[in-house]
């Protein structure tokens, strides 16, 4: 839980969904949540995060030995919460951090299950219970649904996380968080109620474990005043949800001064939907807990298996931990830098879903992305040093528009709307020079 600071497709479909992100959003991420309501539908390692380092995971440490927990054991029906800046806990089961005892990293012991074991695919379920109903002030249901993708996508791009979205059941959350059995309830069920009024306890997020119902599940203070960007007083519902994902997979509070969006204390280090991130100690814990996981090297691993990819030039997927630092540094420098690139980035964590899913039928469409792929991390990566843009063929970016163009008639209204708009700002963002074309966001207005 958090406290303001005191003191779904195939995995080799993912491979298209790369692909289509590079193009519509011109090489941005790729969110690895399915937003069709099913049974069971594996997703493969996606590209949702700010940066990517290499240092080793940092060593763990034991809750007890660390001297602090949320709730002082791991009782998965008892949740760990966020606080607003200045507040203090009053009572045990909100015990936060000791700084002076902080380690890196900290877990409950909870997760759940890999059937492969660590590193294999964890398929969790999640499902929307009382969160769309209206009940929270300042942000609609459309902002809840977007920032609830993109905070998964974020957990989802460090470790073999399915999130798989199904349809609601179990009880709706109340404040006496009354536990329940599990049966066939959604791992994660996103909802508010009210815990103590405004700028207290922001919400509260249960452990893990199969065995119960309410673990796992995520609950809102109704009473907070929302919003998906922070300013004004008002708090960032995209990093609350983001810490308290956290919690749901089994991480612990990390204490200050250890930067982490772990921290129990809220920090408005967003600027609103698209640029959600997690930082350093975020992920090894999570990493710690599932293993982690190269979502280019899957789409590589897959693409091999596929007859009608026979032939297709991958030599840039043949290096794939090379190209998911290219394509997530150019993301995160070039994308989140502008307006229009945040733009492409959060419209692509709405609709990439649906495209990807839209795709699984169309093989076609699946060796396009990939060609796609393959295409363009030399652009990528010699792009300019000092003005970040990216020079192509002209043949390359007609391929790119051309893919988007053949998506517009496989997917929604909504989405086809969004591809529309993500062409006309690479419209804008390219110079033609002879062969080639560059790509500057900067200058889209």
């Amino acid at each position: 839980m958090l406290q303001r600071p005191s003191g779904i497709v195939s995995r080799w479909a993912a491979g298209v969904g790369s692909a289509l992100t590079i193009a519509a959003v011109s090489f941005g991420m790729q969110p690895r949540v399915n937003t069709s309501p099913m049974t069971s539908v594996p997703i493969a390692p996606a590209l949702a995060v700010r940066t990517i380092e290499r240092a080793p995971l940092a060593r763990i440490r034991d809750m007890e030995a660390a001297g602090f927990v949320c709730v002082g054991h791991a009782d998965p029906n008892v949740p760990c919460a966020m606080y607003a800046p200045g507040y203090k806990p009053k009572a045990p089961t909100e015990d936060t951090p000791d700084p002076l005892k902080a380690g890196q990293f900290s877990v409950t012991g909870g997760k759940w299950p890999q059937p492969g074991g660590k590193g294999s695919t964890a398929d969790i379920t999640f499902s929307y219970s009382n969160l769309l109903d209206d009940g929270m002030t300042g942000v609609t249901t459309t902002q809840l649904e977007t920032a609830v993708l993109e905070a998964l996508a974020v957990w989802a791009a460090q470790a073999p996380l399915n999130f798989i979205l199904v349809d609601d059941s179990g009880p709706l959350p109340t404040p006496l968080d009354l536990s329940y059995l599990a049966g066939t309830t959604p791992n994660l069920r996103f909802g508010h109620h009210a815990i103590d009024g405004a700028s207290g306890v922001l919400a509260h997020a249960f452990f893990p474990n199969p065995g119960s119902g309410l673990a796992g599940d995520l609950h809102f203070d109704e009473a907070e005043n929302w919003d998906v960007a922070p300013g004004s007083g008002k708090i960032d519902f995209l990093e609350v949800c983001v810490h308290e994902i956290g919690h749901s997979l089994g991480l612990n509070h990390q204490a200050p001064p250890v930067p982490a969006i772990m921290n129990p204390f809220y920090g408005a280090r967003y600027s609103g939907l698209g640029t959600a991130f997690l930082l350093n100690d975020d992920k090894n814990g999570i990493k710690n807990v599932y293993g982690g996981s190269c979502a280019v090297r899957s789409i590589a691993d897959r693409a091999k298996l596929l007859p009608f990819a026979a032939g297709i030039k991958l030599g840039a997927v043949a290096a794939p931990e090379r190209l998911y630092t290219e394509l997530r540094t150019y993301r995160d420098r070039v994308l989140q830098g502008s307006p229009a690139g945040r733009k492409l980035v959060a419209t692509y964590y709405q609709h990439g879903p649906e495209v990807i899913q839209a795709m699984v039928s169309r093989p076609d469409l699946t060796v396009q992305a990939l060609e796609l792929l393959a295409a363009v991390q030399e652009p990528i990566a010699q792009r300019n040093a000092k003005t970040e843009v990216v020079r192509m063929p002209v043949a390359t970016f007609a391929k790119g528009v051309d893919f988007l163009k053949t998506l517009e008639g496989v997917v929604s209204d909504d989405a086809r709307d969004a591809i529309i708009a993500a062409r006309e700002i690479l419209d804008v963002a390219k110079t033609v020079d002879g062969n080639a074309v560059s790509l500057d966001f900067h200058v889209v207005r």
